[in-house]
C-alpha cells in the first residue's frame, strides 16, 4: 500500500513538473509560428518608403560604385553590398528586397532562444522572453524593411550570445564569434558603435568566474581585433561624421519623452498601433497617452521585480542586459543635443535585450505569491505584444513611415492624361520611385519629361542630397518654365523641404493650380496647368 501511494505521489509530482514544461513548449511553439508569419507574410503589401528607395537604387549600382556612394552617404556599406548580391540571385521586387531582412529576423529566433536559455534557465521565463522577442514589433517591423537595422540587430545578438558563452566557458570559437559579429555590425550601421561600447561594459560586469584582470585583457584584445578589421573604413567614417549635421537637418532634437517612448518601444510594443483598437470609444491622443503611461508602469514593475530582493549574481546579470538595452539610447540622446542623431529606428538592437530583462522576475522569484503577481504582469505584457503585432499587420500601410505610398503616387502621376508636361520631383530622389514603379505600367507611356529640384537625381554621382529649397532652386525652375515646352507641371513634393512654399508660390504666378491628387500621407501631387487666368 505504501509503495502504491509512493508511486502515485511520484506520478503526481512528475505531472506537476511536466505541466510548466509543456506550457513553455506550447508558448514557444506558438511564438515561432506567429513570429515567422508576421515576419514573412505579405512582405510586398506596403509600398517602398523613402529610405528603401535608396536601397533599391544603391544595390542596383555597378559593384565598383556601391562603396563610393556609401562614403558620400551617412551609412556603412555592407548592407548595400549584401543587397546587391541578394538581388542578383532573387531580383529586386518589393518581396525580394525585404526578404533579406526577414531572413535575418528569422535566424534571430533560434539565437535568441539559446541566449535566453543560457541566461534565464527557468523554462517559463525562457518561454515568456521568447514570446516577447518573437512578437516584438521592433523586430517584426524591421524584418519587413529593406534597410540594415534588422541585419545589424542579428549580428549584435550573435555577439551578445557569444559573449555570454565565452564568460561561462572560455573558448576560441566564442571569442572569434564576438569579434567577427561585432565588426560586421560596424560595417552595417555606424550607430552600432554605441552597442559595441555597451557590449564592453557587459564584458566587464557580467557575473562569471573569470577574474577582472583577464577580462580586461580579453576585452581589449577583442577591441583591437575589431579595430583592425574596421580600419579600412575609418577615414570614411570620419568624413561621414563631419557631414552628418548637414545630411540630417530634418532630425529634431529629442526630449526625455522621446527617450521614454523609445524604451517602451524596445519592450516590443507600439502604443499608436494599440490605440487604434479603441479609437471608436475615446479620442486617439487620450488613448495614446493613457496606454503609453500604462505600458511604462507595467514594464517598470517587471523591471523592479528582476532587480529587487534577488541574489547579487542575478541582479548583476539582469543589470547587464538593462545597460545593453538603455545605455546606447541615453548616449545618443546626450549627443543629439548638439548633433542630430536621434532616430528611434536605430535602436532596434535594444529590443534584443529588453525581453530578457522583462522576463527576469520569472527566473528569480521563488515564492508562490510573487510568482503569481509577475505571472499576471507577464501575461498582460505578452498579450499587449501580440496585439501590437496583430494591429500592425492590419494597418501597416496606413501608418508605417507616415503613409508614404510611392506605389500609389507614381500610379497617379502616370495616369495624368496631359502629354506635354514636366514631372517635378522635390526632393530629386523621388525619381528613384518613378524608375522603380513605372515598370508596373507596361501599357502606359512612361516617357514623360521629369526632373528633380534642386537638380536631376541622375545628373551626377554621388547624387544630390535633400536640402531646404532656396531662391537659387527657384531660378533653375524659372529656366524650365520659360522654355514654354510644357502645358502642365506636375509637382511631386515630400519631406517638407519647401517650408516657405517657394515652389508653389512661383508656379501660382504663371499656372493654374489644380486640386491635390493625393489626400493622405506625406507626399503631395499637385498639377499646375499653363492656362490663361480668367
Amino acid at each position: 500500500m505504501a509503495e502504491l501511494e509512493t508511486g502515485l505521489d511520484s506520478e503526481r509530482t512528475q505531472g506537476i513538473v511536466a505541466s510548466p514544461e509543456l506550457l513553455g513548449f506550447a508558448v514557444i511553439g506558438i511564438a515561432i509560428l506567429g513570429g515567422l508569419a508576421f515576419r514573412w507574410l505579405d512582405l510586398q503589401r506596403r509600398s517602398l518608403w523613402w529610405d528603401e528607395g535608396f536601397t533599391v537604387w544603391t544595390c542596383g549600382l555597378p559593384l565598383r560604385r556601391i562603396v563610393p556612394f556609401a562614403k558620400s552617404d551617412n551609412q556603412a556599406p555592407l548592407y548595400y553590398l549584401m543587397q546587391h548580391f541578394w538581388g542578383v540571385l532573387f531580383g529586386n521586387s518589393e518581396f525580394a528586397l525585404r526578404a533579406l531582412s526577414a531572413l535575418f529576423g528569422t535566424l534571430s529566433l533560434p539565437i535568441f532562444y539559446l541566449l535566453a536559455k543560457k541566461v534565464l534557465k527557468d523554462g517559463i521565463a525562457v518561454a515568456l522572453a521568447f514570446w516577447l522577442f518573437a512578437f516584438s514589433l521592433k523586430q517584426i517591423w524591421y524584418s519587413r524593411e529593406a534597410r540594415a537595422y534588422e541585419t545589424a540587430s542579428f549580428f549584435a545578438l550573435v555577439a551578445l550570445c557569444g559573449l555570454v558563452l565565452f564568460l561561462e566557458k572560455r573558448s576560441v570559437w566564442a571569442f572569434v564569434t564576438i569579434v567577427l559579429s561585432s565588426a560586421l555590425t560596424l560595417y552595417l550601421h555606424n550607430m552600432m558603435f554605441f552597442y559595441l561600447f555597451a557590449l564592453d561594459i557587459v564584458w566587464l560586469i557580467y557575473p562569471s568566474e573569470r577574474a577582472w584582470s583577464p577580462r580586461v585583457r580579453e576585452m581589449l584584445l577583442a577591441n583591437v581585433c575589431m579595430g583592425i578589421l574596421y580600419l579600412p573604413w575609418v577615414a570614411s567614417l570620419l568624413t561621414q561624421v563631419s557631414a552628418v549635421a548637414g545630411n540630417l537637418y530634418w532630425v529634431p532634437r529629442p526630449t526625455l519623452w522621446n527617450v521614454a517612448a523609445t524604451l517602451r518601444d524596445s519592450a516590443g510594443l507600439d502604443v499608436p498601433y494599440l490605440a487604434l483598437l479603441g479609437r471608436r470609444f475615446l479620442p486617439r491622443q487620450v488613448l495614446v497617452d493613457s496606454l503609453g503611461i500604462g505600458v511604462l508602469v507595467l514594464c517598470a514593475a517587471l523591471l523592479v521585480g528582476g532587480l529587487w530582493r534577488v541574489s547579487e549574481a542575478d541582479r548583476r546579470k539582469n543589470f547587464c542586459f538593462l545597460l545593453y538595452c538603455c545605455l546606447p539610447i541615453f548616449l545618443v540622446f546626450i549627443l543629439s543635443q548638439k548633433m542630430p542623431l536621434y532616430l528611434e529606428r536605430v535602436f532596434t538592437t535594444s529590443s534584443i535585450a529588453a525581453p530578457i530583462v522583462l522576463a527576469f522576475p520569472f527566473a528569480t522569484r521563488k515564492g508562490s505569491g510573487g510568482k503569481l503577481l509577475y505571472a499576471v504582469l507577464g501575461v498582460a505584457l505578452a498579450g499587449l505584444s501580440l496585439l501590437s503585432s496583430v494591429v500592425f499587420a492590419r494597418y501597416e500601410q496606413m501608418m508605417a513611415k507616415e503613409g508614404e505610398n510611392w506605389r500609389g503616387v507614381i500610379a497617379t502621376v502616370l495616369t495624368i492624361p496631359e502629354t506635354d508636361r514636366l514631372v517635378l520631383f522635390v526632393p530629386p530622389a523621388g525619381e528613384i520611385f518613378f524608375d522603380y514603379y513605372s515598370r508596373n505600367f507596361p501599357t502606359v507611356d512612361t516617357r514623360v519629361d521629369r526632373t528633380g529640384l534642386q537638380e536631376d537625381f541622375h545628373s551626377r554621382f554621388p547624387p544630390p542630397k535633400s536640402r531646404i529649397i532656396n531662391q537659387g532652386d527657384i531660378n533653375h525652375l524659372s529656366t524650365l518654365v520659360q522654355s514654354h515646352k510644357y502645358r502642365e507641371i506636375d509637382l511631386v513634393l515630400t519631406h517638407d523641404v519647401d517650408p516657405q512654399g517657394l515652389i508653389v508660390n512661383y508656379l501660382d504666378r504663371d499656372f493654374i493650380r489644380q486640386d491635390d491628387l493625393t489626400t493622405t500621407g506625406s507626399i503631395r501631387v499637385i498639377p499646375f496647368r499653363a492656362l490663361l487666368r480668367p
